[in-house]
């Protein structure tokens, strides 16, 4: 892979409004989700490490659903505009297109990863404080939160430019991706859950990554919720990278 491909994919992605626009997005969305729940939440409840965990989850979850959205479009974008063709004209080797596509979602979905999980804990903080609730995360948690939380971001951007390599369609891909993380991925893990099942969903995986969900209540550890992740990523990009060189632009 030369390096001119990888600063001609970055281009593509600091060259459009899209970028900032999902930035911005989610920086809003993880606030104002994390403020609610601070604010809403039983104080007594939010005393806990349980409530806590409760409180900072958007910053995993939104994080993962944009970073998969952002990764999607980094590949869906090009076929909807139909400047997919031009690059492989000039970068005929699709195989290569596609890796350094995915080297830069990647990056792209841990910067993201790293800002709604900063947020999630500085707005925790925040409300925690103005409600007179002690804050009973260590240091050593945040700092898991602010890793596991980069670098599940930064898999599910994999996993979703593998999607937009299989699907194509960015409404689909996109829509797709918002359907499991929001709706069944969380049907999945409510009520009816049965954790011996469902904590091998990718969501479970990526909350998992963070070190904020209980491994004695069934759920994965923070290890192994990393390398499932990763290998859903994998297994997306590969796929992706497959029907991209096989499928006739």
């Amino acid at each position: 892979m030369s390096g001119s491909l990888l600063r001609s994919e970055l281009l593509k992605v600091r060259s459009v409004r899209t970028t900032l626009g999902l930035t911005a997005a989610m920086a809003g969305l993880v606030a104002f989700a994390v403020l609610l729940h601070g604010f809403t939440l039983d104080v007594e409840f939010v005393a806990g490490a349980d409530g806590q965990a409760r409180v900072l989850e958007p910053g995993q979850l939104i994080g993962s659903l944009f970073g998969a959205i952002a990764g999607a479009l980094i590949v869906t974008t090009e076929y909807r505009h139909g400047t997919i063709r031009t690059t492989f004209i000039v970068r005929p080797t699709r195989a290569r297109v596609v890796g350094a596509k995915a080297v830069v979602a990647l990056g792209v979905g841990a910067l993201l990863g790293l800002l709604a999980n900063a947020i999630a804990l500085g707005g925790t903080w925040l409300a925690l404080a103005l409600r007179g609730v002690a804050w009973s995360v260590s240091t050593e948690d945040a700092l898991g939160v602010l890793f596991g939380g980069t670098v599940g971001v930064a898999l599910w951007a994999g996993l979703g430019l593998g999607l937009g390599g299989v699907i194509r369609n960015q409404v689909g891909a996109v829509l797709g991706l918002a359907a499991w993380l929001l709706f069944l991925e969380r049907l999945f893990l409510g009520d009816l859950a049965d954790l011996t099942v469902s904590r091998y969903l990718p969501g479970a995986a990526g909350a998992a990554l963070t070190g904020q969900v209980p491994v004695d209540a069934g759920w994965l550890s923070v290890p192994a919720g990393g390398l499932l992740l990763a290998a859903y990523a994998v297994a997306a990009m590969t796929a992706g990278t497959l029907t991209v060189a096989r499928r006739d632009v």
